[in-house]
């Protein structure tokens, strides 16, 4: 008796990953001005080189520091955050009174189908640096007062 209890409190739980839908865009847009510089992620070598979509941690991923970097240009560093949402659909959307016992009148049947839901992306999803040779660089509101 026992074991049918444990088994019948635990087949919710088995399932539930089922019904999770998990969505995510783990891709960020590298540039940069002028282009060709080669891209490190969190200090490592990519093999890539400006533009390039670079492919980045899943679900389970992290923040990420990207430099980019061209012989005879300084080299720039942009920070990108792992954000994550999620999404549960509420039993009592839609209840038409209060003394009617709650039905979700207004789920689709994704709903039905799926009602958690977790989604991921990097942000800012594109990057962009502006390389200047040294010596060079934007004026600041410094410089143009001396």
């Amino acid at each position: 008796m026992r074991r049918i209890r444990t088994l019948a409190l635990a087949a919710p739980l088995a399932i539930l990953p089922a019904c999770t839908y998990l969505t995510g865009d783990d891709h960020v847009l590298v540039s940069s001005t002028p282009p060709g510089a080669s891209i490190l992620i969190d200090g490592m070598d990519s093999g890539r080189t400006t533009p390039a979509m670079i492919q980045l941690d899943g679900l389970r991923g992290s923040d990420h520091s990207i430099t980019i970097r061209k012989n005879g240009y300084g080299e720039e560093t942009r920070r990108v955050l792992h954000y994550t949402t999620a999404y549960t659909s509420n039993w009592f959307d839609g209840a038409a009174d209060a003394e009617l016992p709650s039905f979700p009148l207004f789920w689709t049947f994704g709903d039905f189908l799926l009602p958690f839901a977790v989604r991921w992306r990097y942000v800012p999803h594109e990057v962009h640096a502006m390389l200047y040779k040294p010596g060079e660089g934007p004026v600041t509101d410094q410089a143009s007062t001396r």
